[in-house]
């Protein structure tokens, strides 16, 4: 009676648990699950004084919405690439851009309507100011429902076009590139995947999209690995998790040994400008032995000589 007593409590307070949390969580629109934005994301190099035009799609696969687009400063949020959208409107003074709307029947931060099943396009200019060092400026284009009375906290969700914009007056980028967090264990077991999750730090004030790969080399010399990495963008002043190309998508970096594997294998990274220059290079040594063998080994050694020693002693007693 006791243990069905208790199972009763814990079952109260999950109940009790899921009704808090649906209070906790915020509504949100679900129109905005049918919201799709092309393209995603644009990458434009400038020189001062030159002029871009440059076109979005947004598209509605829901019901009729009532939309307003607004150009909003994004800064990166972690090492993974993603990106946090400032809540605050742009104000346009803070850059080095002048951006308009080409659009006749629609301006930035007043309601438009796009039916269901239909797309609207909004065409925006980009004009560089003149700058004598390059710099960059990372924009999100941001569709939100239109809502006539917003709360005093608005949490609307939306959809955002990232415009990532780099001035340059020569052509010339600076490029400032550091590996980081490629520690690796001094010992590994040959069994086991290795895995490595370096980062690539810029920085500059300037985006760069570098390349490079991993190379695993024996005791021998012998090139036994290899993993080409993918070219993730890298902001300015921020940092990426590097990982390794697979056809399109990215994996994580990571080497299994063979069998046969024992001794220093040299682990070697390399990343480079995207035209093949080098930038950076870092090499790790690590000892692979069979760690796990090892250790079975040893254990039925030692299973096999108690064995061994009982049945002597058995056979002296007799």
């Amino acid at each position: 009676m006791q243990n069905i007593s208790f199972l009763t409590q814990i079952f109260l307070s999950i109940l009790i648990g899921i009704g808090a949390l649906s209070h906790i969580v915020k509504p949100t629109f679900a129109q905005s699950a049918s919201l799709t934005i092309t393209p995603p994301v644009t990458e434009i190099l400038l020189s001062p004084n030159k002029k871009l035009v440059h076109s979005f799609t947004v598209h509605n696969q829901g019901e009729t919405l009532k939309l307003s687009a607004n150009l909003h400063k994004i800064m990166p949020t972690d090492s993974w690439g993603h990106t946090m959208v400032d809540p605050t409107p742009l104000d346009e003074s803070s850059i080095p851009l002048i951006i308009g709307i080409e659009n006749a029947d629609i301006k930035l931060g007043e309601p438009f309507t796009v039916n269901s099943g239909q797309s609207q396009q909004i065409v925006l200019s980009i004009t560089a100011a003149n700058v004598d060092l390059p710099v960059d400026t990372y924009l999100g284009l941001v569709f939100q429902q239109f809502v006539d009375n917003p709360p005093d906290s608005p949490q609307i969700p939306g959809i955002t076009a990232l415009i990532l914009v780099t001035l340059t007056p020569d052509g010339a980028l600076p490029l400032s590139l550091e590996i980081a967090d490629f520690d690796l264990p001094a010992v590994h077991d040959s069994a086991q995947i290795l895995t490595f999750t370096p980062k690539i730090k810029n920085a500059s004030s300037i985006m760069v999209r570098p390349a490079g790969v991993l190379e695993v080399v024996s005791p021998k010399g012998k090139l036994v690995h290899s993993q080409e990495l993918f070219p993730h963008l890298v902001l300015g002043n921020s940092e990426r998790t590097l990982t390794a190309r697979a056809k399109d998508s990215s994996i994580p970096l990571s080497w299994q040994a063979s069998k046969l594997a024992l001794g220093p294998y040299k682990i070697r990274l390399k990343v480079m400008s995207p035209g093949g220059t080098k930038l950076e290079e870092v090499e790790r040594v690590v000892w692979i032995l069979p760690i796990r063998a090892i250790i079975i080994t040893a254990l039925l050694s030692i299973t096999i000589l108690i064995a061994l020693i009982r049945f002597r002693s058995h056979k002296l007693y007799y």
